[in-house]
């Protein structure tokens, strides 16, 4: 829903700007007594005094649905009604500005509107009831990085820090590049031999290249998908295969997605049948594109085994 919204900025010419909210968490009453020990440095009253908690502080359970319900009280008081695809983005037809959009993302508010004056007011709601920073028009949203091209009326998604500080981290950056995530028929398999000696970091390297896969990167969703299946026990060759798709990364840090004006979609789905070796399980994936790019993909292991192809898709 984050991609689908953030293409509507190009195809529509839509104003986005962010706000910050700070220590959102603590702006939500606490629902039932909870009691603290006092914090260090802060002592009232004998030992063994407790304090009891007041506001949703971070780390309590119940802290992020207490910040969702606040927010959405506070938008639904200004005229915002909550999206039945997505409960955390907040459609507001404005008498003024026309239809304004609020995407929620914990302290992080995107506000969509088709002038400055609609991005205004909606920041003018959320400003006056929490203390937040105005950052202005976007120009990176949960980590991904905004390019606008108005005169051509296109957005460009791409996460070029995350990629180079990965590559980085795990000293790639002299590598040649790969020209693809993983070569055509490649099929990692489960021999029990060779195991990592530390699994953690195999871990840590797909764990940062799904999340790459998931919001700007679906060129390496199926490389991603595929190795994270090896987390429990990686093996070498689980090892070597996920450095490749480092390399290709290495050779495509800036790549991402690029919307462009207009309303067109399109879409793909279709199934392997017992592709996977180990298991004999079938593989779907989907991507759907809107505006030039892809707004929803995924690669998803089936999980009974298929005894056809028809049965497979």
């Amino acid at each position: 829903m984050v991609r689908a919204v953030l293409s509507l900025v190009a195809a529509e010419d839509l104003e986005m700007h962010i706000v910050d909210i700070k220590a959102a968490y603590l702006n939500a009453p606490m629902d039932v007594p909870v009691y603290i020990n006092q914090p260090e440095g802060y002592k009232e009253g004998r030992d063994g005094t407790v304090a009891l908690l007041r506001q949703a502080l971070y780390g309590c359970k119940q802290a992020g649905r207490l910040w969702g319900d606040h927010v959405h009280a506070t938008l639904t008081k200004a005229g915002a009604v909550r999206s039945t695809a997505d409960p955390t983005l907040y459609i507001w037809a404005h008498p003024d500005h026309g239809t304004i959009r609020i995407l929620v993302h914990v302290d992080d508010i995107a506000i969509t509107a088709r002038t400055l004056q609609g991005a205004s007011a909606a920041k003018g709601v959320i400003l006056t009831t929490y203390k937040g920073r105005d950052l202005g028009a976007a120009t990176t949203f949960l980590g991904m990085k905004l390019e606008r091209d108005r005169a051509a009326g296109t957005l460009k998604l791409s996460c070029p820090g995350v990629t180079m500080a990965l590559i980085n981290e795990f000293g790639m950056t002299e590598a040649k590049p790969n020209k693809q995530p993983m070569a055509p028929g490649t099929t990692p398999l489960r021999s029990g031999e060779n195991l990592l000696a530390d699994g953690k970091r195999y871990a840590e390297l797909i764990g940062s290249l799904l999340y790459l896969s998931t919001s700007t990167r679906p060129d390496i969703s199926y490389a991603a998908g595929v190795l994270a299946c090896y987390m429990a026990s990686p093996e070498d060759d689980h090892w070597r295969a996920a450095k490749g798709v480092l390399r290709y990364l290495a050779g495509t840090p800036a790549d991402g997605l690029l919307y462009q004006a207009g309303e067109r979609i399109a879409g793909a789905v279709d199934a392997d049948q017992g592709g996977c070796r180990d298991t004999r399980r079938s593989t779907t994936g989907w991507v759907f594109t809107w505006n030039g790019a892809a707004v929803s993909w995924a690669r998803k292991r089936q999980p009974t085994v298929p005894t056809s192809t028809a049965e497979a898709e």
